[in-house]
C-alpha cells in the first residue's frame, strides 16, 4: 500500500503492506523496514514486497528525501549520512518501528548504522553491500577498484553515465531489468549524491565499526559472491560479537543488488533471520 507521511521538513513516500487500520482481531506482524541505497527508491524492494514474506512480516520501505517521490532537502539542511540518520529516526519514531528488524542496503546500510547511535532498541539489524566505515574510513580496503563508482558521486548524469553505473550493480548483464534502476538514479537529487561525499570527506559521520562492536542486537550481514563494489576481505577482518550465525552469509551467484538478482536466497535469509529474532518458530539451519 503507497502511503505518505508529514514529517517534521521533508514529505516522505513509502511503501507498507499493512493498511491504513488492520484489522480488528487479526494479530500484528512483526515489521521489517528497509531502507534503499544511493540513488535508488523503495521500489527496489518489490521482490520482497511481492514475495511470501509478506505473510510473515510487515513490510516497510520508504524513499530517501531526493530519491524516489519524496520531497528533496531545502534550505540550510544537506544531504549526508548524519542527516540521512535523522530522518530516518524520526521516521521510525512516527510509525513505531523501534522494535523492527531494519533492512539496509549499501548507503541504506549506512543510514542504518549512522542512526543506531539514536535508537538503540531495534530486534536487529540486516544489511547488504555496507562495509561498516571507520572514522577515519578506509576506503581503499573497503571498495574495490570500479572507474564507474565515480557516477554515484557526481551531481548530474548523462544517461549513458547512469547505464553504466546501474551496469556494477548486476552480476551479468541484466539489460532487460536496468530500467527501473537507471530511471530511479536520473530522477534522484544530483545535490544527494555530491553532498553525501562532501559529508565523508569531512568525516561527518559516527565510526560505523565501533558501532557494530557494541551492537546488543543481532546483525546479519549479506554479501553476494559476484560484488563488484565492495570487498568480502574487508568485512569478514571485523569481527562482529552479535553477527548472525558467526558469518558473513554469502549469497551465490548475486552482486551488489542480492535481494533483486536472486531474490529466492535472500528472502530465505531475511526471513530464517526475523523468524529468529522475533522468536516466531524454530527453523533450519542455513549453510
Amino acid at each position: 500500500m503507497e502511503k505518505w507521511i508529514q514529517l517534521s521538513r521533508q514529505k516522505i513516500h513509502y511503501f507498507d503492506t499493512q493498511g491504513a487500520q488492520p484489522e480488528e482481531g487479526s494479530p500484528l506482524l512483526p515489521a521489517l523496514l528497509f531502507v534503499h541505497g544511493n540513488s535508488a527508491s523503495a521500489n527496489s524492494f518489490m521482490p520482497q514486497f511481492e514475495s511470501h514474506l509478506a505473510e510473515t512480516f510487515r513490510l516497510i520501505a520508504l524513499d530517501l528525501p531526493g530519491h524516489g517521490e519524496s520531497s528533496h532537502l531545502t534550505g540550510d539542511e544537506s544531504y549526508s549520512t548524519q542527516s540521512y540518520a535523522r530522518i530516518l529516526c524520526e521516521f521510525i519514531e512516527r510509525l513505531d518501528l523501534n522494535k523492527a528488524v531494519w533492512v539496509g542496503h549499501s548507503l541504506g546500510g549506512h543510514i542504518i548504522l549512522q542512526a543506531l547511535g539514536s535508537f538503540q532498541n531495534p530486534a536487529g539489524v540486516f544489511i547488504f553491500g555496507t562495509p561498516p566505515l571507520g572514522n577515519p574510513p578506509n576506503f581503499a580496503d573497503a571498495f574495490l577498484s570500479n572507474p564507474d563508482v565515480a557516477f554515484y558521486f557526481k551531481g548530474h548524469v548523462t544517461h549513458e553515465e547512469a547505464r553504466r553505473a546501474v551496469q556494477q550493480l548486476f552480476a551479468h548483464d541484466k539489460t532487460g531489468e536496468n530500467s527501473l534502476f537507471e530511471r530511479d538514479f536520473l530522477r534522484t537529487d544530483p545535490d544527494a549524491r555530491i553532498q553525501v561525499v562532501e559529508a565523508l570527506g569531512r568525516l561527518d559521520f559516527t565510526d560505523e565499526i565501533q558501532t557494530v562492536l557494541g551492537l546488543s542486537c543481532p546483525i546479519a550481514v549479506v554479501y553476494g559472491d559476484q560484488e563488484r563494489l565492495i570487498s568480502l576481505d574487508y568485512i569478514e577482518k571485523i569481527r562482529i560479537p552479535s553477527l548472525w550465525r558467526g558469518a558473513v552469509q554469502i549469497i551465490q551467484g548475486a552482486g551488489h543488488l542480492p535481494h533483486w538478482e536472486c531474490s529466492d536466497d535472500f528472502n530465505q535469509k531475511l526471513k530464517y533471520f526475523g523468524q529468529e529474532v522475533f522468536g516466531l518458530q524454530p527453523v533450519c539451519l542455513l549453510s
